[in-house]
């Protein structure tokens, strides 16, 4: 009996140590080559949507301590500043900057931003901010919340600002998610969705999609454009979401085991960044600082591509 509890014993520890090393290294993902994070990016300019907290945030401040110029895009003013401070003050530097609110559950908040934008170069669009499975509702705009938040606030920024980016041949990276694989049929001119509670999950999943289909078409048009799913992080994306958010905030340091670091969430967007367009494909969806893996077939469709591209510039009425 002794014997026996000594190896459940050990066995116990093994699996411990076990978990304690590869689950940790599995959690973390892959990390960006560090050399890459030595590269002065002094002259470049990126834009981040959400760079005030989390995998936005630390985006930011690793393109700023490179030498790049970043505007920090974001609605809460105060939060905003306050992230461009503290990137300021981590950096012994001033390039990051706020330069007016966005708000991306409207369209003329976009609109009004991009203006603030005016001509400047942009080499590196990051659509970053977003919402994930909140309780069904539509913007003033009359669109379903994580679709226009998510996709189509994004898809305007982005054509607003198109020739900022082509003046530099710069790039648009847009934050998806694995979550993309709930959605398995979408009807894109459908501009809401059920209010079923399963379908905040496929109508989150519907704008990650949108997100990929967005940056391959935006390749197919001549834009250096990846998409890319950042991990499971311990981000404020859950807020909305009462049940994940109440569970990660309770049990933090469990959760912890199981979540990236907002720096291990942004290395696959940094490796977007970074990576040489000649090695790495052009329009790829990306994970942990590679090419991602998908099991959704409307990743590969072209019909679907080209109509979420059609309806949305119809939405945007541009």
């Amino acid at each position: 009996m002794a014997k026996a509890m000594l190896v459940v014993t050990l066995l116990a520890v093994v699996l411990a140590v076990w978990l304690g090393v590869y689950q940790k290294k599995w959690k973390a993902g892959g990390a960006v080559n560090p050399e890459w994070l030595q590269r002065s990016l002094k002259g470049k300019t990126a834009l981040i949507t959400g760079a005030n907290s989390g995998i936005g945030y630390e985006t930011a401040l690793q393109l700023v301590k490179q030498g790049a110029s970043v505007i920090v895009a974001s609605r809460d003013i105060k939060r905003a500043t306050d992230a461009v401070d503290a990137i300021n003050k981590l950096t012994n530097t001033n390039l990051a900057e706020f330069i007016h609110p966005l708000d991306l559950s409207s369209l003329k908040s976009v609109r009004e931003f991009a203006k603030k934008v005016g001509d400047r170069p942009i080499d590196y669009l990051i659509n970053n901010a977003g919402v994930m499975i909140p309780e069904w509702s539509t913007t003033e705009d009359g669109f379903e919340i994580q679709y226009q938040t998510n996709h189509l606030s994004h898809f305007l920024l982005t054509k607003l600002l198109l020739e900022n980016v082509k003046k530099v041949n710069g790039r648009v990276i847009n934050v998806s998610s694995v979550g993309h694989n709930f959605c398995r049929s979408v009807d894109w001119t459908d501009v809401k969705g059920s209010q079923s509670d399963w379908m905040k999950f496929v109508l989150y999943g519907r704008s990650k999609l949108a997100n990929i289909l967005f940056s391959k078409e935006l390749a197919e048009r001549g834009i250096i454009s990846y998409s890319l799913h950042p991990g499971g992080v311990s981000t404020e994306l859950g807020r909305h979401s009462a049940g994940y958010y109440q569970f990660t905030k309770t049990y933090e340091q469990f959760a912890l085991m199981f979540f990236k670091t907002p720096w291990e969430g942004a290395q696959t967007t940094l490796y977007a960044v970074l990576c040489d367009e000649k090695q790495v494909p052009n329009g790829s969806y990306l994970a942990d600082c590679d090419i991602g893996s998908t099991f959704n077939p409307l990743v590969s469709d072209k019909e679907s591509q080209h109509k979420l591209w059609e309806t949305s510039e119809e939405f945007i009425k541009l």
